[in-house]
């Protein structure tokens, strides 16, 4: 077992070069730039598909209501008097001038 005193245990200190090191983090930046990109770009691609389900769920429901109106407006017009609905299928003469 190595004495704790002893200051050649460990070694001397040796001074850190930057041009070393540069290369890491070059690395690390560009895999962590890829990472993000990738992750932006899924993102970006997977939205359309994510949100179709919510835009087809409102048209349906859009189409059930029109459907609901027409129904209405087909009900109240077979209700309607003899003369009204005579009134609505002659055609508008035009204004002499």
């Amino acid at each position: 077992m190595p004495s704790e005193n002893d200051p050649n245990s460990i070694g001397n200190p040796e001074p850190v070069h930057a041009s070393e090191n540069e290369g890491l983090l070059v690395w690390l930046g560009s895999i962590l730039l890829v990472v993000v990109g990738g992750s932006v770009a899924f993102a970006t691609l997977v939205a359309p598909t994510r949100l179709s389900g919510a835009a087809r769920s409102a048209r349906l429901k859009w189409q059930e209501r029109q459907a609901e109106i027409d129904r209405a407006v087909a009900s109240d017009s077979t209700h309607l008097a003899p003369a009204a609905q005579t009134a609505q299928t002659t055609p508008a003469k035009p204004d002499p001038e």
